[in-house]
């Protein structure tokens, strides 16, 4: 028995690993495409080694976004990157796999071409969407299954930059489809049953579809008109590509962030619908991703709404609460799993739902009335927690340290805001690339930042703590030893940029501790549990009120 589980597991880590080379694709094809068109890969042929800001000048590009672009590579093994926090530097240097992979990245060009499609695509399937000038779909597979030209010569360092970039190219084709198919719900029945797959079966226009089945069908995902384990894996997991995927919008515009006006993701109309990220998408991708860390966020609930009725908050504020799912979730633990569940008519349950999206606003109004729960909903900014207690206090008579504030995955999306004092001595440890509309954040400043931001909530946090859910970057170097273990190059694609600051765990729990937030030990989790952590949940609690 443990042979056939170590042999399931290991079958599982390889299938797993070409999902993360899938998803890296997503931010590296059209930004090596980009760095070749405007000369920045030719500057490395006559340099070992070069600093940002040279190939800035030298390349005409958007400071900020280049950082992003660069250290994007680095976490691919094509580059290193050296980052000196004290004198503001960050230098770039040539491996092994530099020449190789960069004479080889003209062969993303087609499929880059085609990201204004793949953006598109449950219009390009079911809509009759036009293609355009773009590459046609079939052609692609066509020219993949002649694996671009890219044949294997023999040598590790050649072969092993060629695979990369065929898995990329893969992901990017086989992604948008999957997402496509599982917003609909016309994959389920294939991952869990052996039903026969026909490009009839799935209401899209036959043609269009026909080639994504040739080529699961060539990747050993369907035999005999049946799934296999790999077709099954991929198809039970199109919510893992949601989230990456619904950034195309943006990844179709990178050239135009690194070399163009760098403002053209954010220069919309006042309430107008966001450019770069298909929000849509975005939710259900995240929720379902967001479900496998319910059950370390069940326990802090549970053990906070379990104790003495006078030792409880009185309630929940989640900020940044999107779509309303994770405060109903919390509020069903609670009513269900709790001693305070028992007591809610002698002690009603106060919840907020606060987000500076009105349309999340909105959507979280709907969901929690829906599951027929009462909800005070206010408009509120992470980065302004003095103005959501004021709102509560003289508008609902609710004091924000008396609940129990939730998040997730929001303290990295908070709207940057230069530190007025970076402290004397600062010198941070962050490898990140960190960017605001096209220039450049220092390290030294994003982590001043963070402290600052965490420090205005501190106040408000209480005795009751505040639950976080964040996401975490990892060195660059660290990925490159790991491509195929993590996903954290899709992470750093989507999130630097859109102006989004990710950083490692222990920078971030770091920041917490000057802050005068301290985590509590017997709630920390991190996935995966090892220095490759992209995700932390943790209670932070002021240090004052924290257990000595």
């Amino acid at each position: 028995m443990r042979d056939f589980t170590d042999e399931r597991r290991r079958r599982e880590a390889v299938l797993r690993g070409h999902l993360f080379r899938y998803l890296d694709g997503f931010p590296i094809a059209p930004t090596i495409h980009a760095l070749r068109r405007h000369g920045v890969l030719d500057l490395f042929s006559g340099e070992q080694t070069l600093g940002l800001e040279e190939i800035a000048r030298r390349s005409g590009g958007n400071e900020g976004y280049l950082q992003v672009a660069l250290r994007l590579l680095c976490s691919q093994g094509w580059l290193v990157q050296a980052v000196d926090a004290r004198n503001d530097r960050i230098r770039y240097t040539t491996t092994r796999h530099t020449a190789c992979a960069f004479a080889y990245a003209g062969a993303y060009a087609d499929v880059v071409a085609f990201l204004p499609v793949a953006a598109r695509m449950d219009a390009y399937l079911f809509e009759d969407l036009e293609v355009g000038a773009g590459p046609d779909l079939r052609v692609l597979v066509e020219r993949h299954f002649g694996r671009w030209g890219l044949e294997p010569t023999g040598d590790p360092d050649v072969d092993v930059v060629q695979k990369q970039i065929l898995l990329h190219i893969e992901g990017v084709l086989l992604g948008p489809v999957l997402v496509a198919l599982g917003m609909r719900g016309l994959l389920a029945r294939y991952a869990i049953d052996a039903s026969a797959i026909a490009a009839e079966d799935f209401g899209a226009d036959p043609v269009r579809i026909a080639p994504f089945l040739d080529l699961v069908e060539h990747l050993g995902w369907i035999e005999g008109g049946r799934l296999t384990e790999a077709g099954r894996f991929h198809f039970a997991r199109a919510a893992a590509y949601g989230v990456t995927v619904s950034y195309l919008p943006m990844f179709e515009r990178v050239e135009g962030l690194l070399f163009g006006d760098p403002r053209q993701l954010w220069d919309v109309e006042p309430g107008g619908p966001e450019i770069h990220v298909d929000r849509r998408m975005n939710v259900w991708g995240s929720g379902a991703a967001h479900a496998n860390y319910f059950e370390k966020v069940d326990q802090v609930v549970i053990a906070t709404f379990n104790r003495p009725i006078q030792e409880q908050p009185r309630g929940i504020a989640d900020m940044g609460c999107g779509n309303g799912a994770f405060l109903e979730h919390i509020f069903d633990v609670i009513w269900s799993r709790t001693e305070r569940g028992k007591l809610l008519d002698r002690y009603p349950l106060v919840v907020v739902g606060s987000d500076l999206n009105r349309a999340a606003l909105e959507a979280t109004a709907e969901t929690l009335e829906r599951a027929d729960v009462w909800a005070n909903i206010v408009y509120g900014d992470v980065g302004d927690p003095e103005a959501l207690a004021a709102h509560l206090r003289e508008t609902h008579g609710i004091e924000l340290a008396d609940l129990l504030s939730v998040r997730s995955f929001l303290d990295h999306n908070r709207l940057y805001r230069p530190p007025e004092l970076i402290d004397a001595g600062r010198e941070s440890r962050s490898s990140g690339a960190f960017s605001f509309r096209g220039k450049r954040i220092p390290n030294n400043a994003i982590e001043q930042n963070l402290v600052d931001h965490l420090r205005s909530w501190a106040p408000h946090v209480g005795r009751f703590g505040l639950l976080v859910l964040e996401l975490h970057t990892i060195p660059p170097e660290l990925a490159a030893l790991n491509i195929g273990r993590t996903n954290v190059t899709a992470y750093d694609g989507t999130h630097g940029y859109s102006d989004q600051y990710i950083l490692e765990l222990d920078v971030f729990l770091e920041a917490a501790s000057e802050a005068g937030l301290m985590p509590a030990p017997e709630f920390q989790a991190k996935y995966p549990p090892s220095d490759l952590a992209s995700i932390s949940i943790n209670l932070l609690r002021s240090a004052a009120d924290s257990p000595r």
